[in-house]
């Protein structure tokens, strides 16, 4: 997840992240000379408390980006390797205290949307025909394939004009969609789900998307 954090603030969360293994480092953090990993779990949340109220932004910052990774972490498909009682990739134990039952299979999504005669079309991207220095001719470029974007090429193309969209997301297909929280998040969204202001103050939901809104609305 820390992947998808802007390079100086994922420099600066681990920097954090070192200074919180060293005493010093959680002295000048929260105020007690010992090394995160080995507080009791009530020492641990009083500490992470104590960053997220405390009087200086940094240390408000780091809190929440802590707060937003384990979220999307801990609520994922695959945890096992973060929650060992979290055997397999199916299933995860929180879902159940939330009386959430997961995703749909992918078998039963293909056949709820088949049910409903909901045809899948299949894009074929340009970029896999482009193997060097090309020149286009076109007669419009849109930038964003979203709800706009999308359906201002719809009307140009249907005019007989010839139009190129650019998206920066990947293109899925409904079979390579898992229906998981924890891979749409870091699939479909900004910054894997952790676009933030400055001061993190305020998270900013943003799809990032082939399909853009529709595609994760």
């Amino acid at each position: 997840a820390a992947g998808h954090l802007p390079t100086d603030s994922r420099k600066e969360f681990e920097l954090v992240l070192n200074a919180m293994s060293t005493r010093l480092g959680m002295l000048a953090l929260c105020g007690t000379a010992t090394p995160f990993a080995s507080l009791s779990h009530a020492d641990r949340e009083r500490c992470l408390m104590s960053m997220r109220d405390s009087m200086f932004a940094t240390k408000r910052k780091v809190f929440q980006t802590f707060k937003a990774m384990t979220g999307i972490k801990a609520l994922s498909r695959d945890t096992s390797r973060s929650n060992p009682h979290n055997n397999g990739a199916d299933k995860n134990l929180l879902w159940s205290a939330m009386d959430f039952e997961g995703p749909p299979s992918a078998e039963e999504a293909l056949a709820e949307t088949e049910a409903k005669g909901r045809k899948e079309f299949v894009y074929t991207m340009l970029n896999d025909s482009i193997t060097q220095d090309t020149t286009l001719t076109v007669d419009a470029v849109i930038v964003g394939s979203g709800c706009g974007g999308g359906v201002v090429a719809a009307e140009l193309a249907a005019a007989g004009l010839r139009v190129l969209v650019l998206e920066k997301a990947q293109y899925f297909k409904r079979s390579e969609i898992s229906g998981s929280e924890g891979d749409a998040y870091h699939n479909l969204y900004e910054r894997g789900c952790l676009a933030a202001t400055e001061d993190t103050g305020l998270a900013v939901l943003a799809g990032s998307a082939f399909g853009g809104g529709t595609a994760v609305n």
